[in-house]
């Protein structure tokens, strides 16, 4: 995930508790890189 991703994290779960009843949520698989589409080596996941 990146750090963006990370530090809304809380913002969007409040988000969601507060519009549950209201709003449908459906997650969209996305990607910054849509033209590469090899998993990140492991080594790489842990640098990051």
């Amino acid at each position: 995930m990146c750090s963006l991703c990370w530090d809304f994290s809380k913002t969007w779960q409040e988000i969601q508790a507060r519009l549950a009843t209201e709003l449908d949520i459906v997650y969209k698989v996305g990607g910054l890189a849509p033209d590469f589409d090899e998993p990140m080596a492991m080594s790489m996941q842990k640098f990051l």
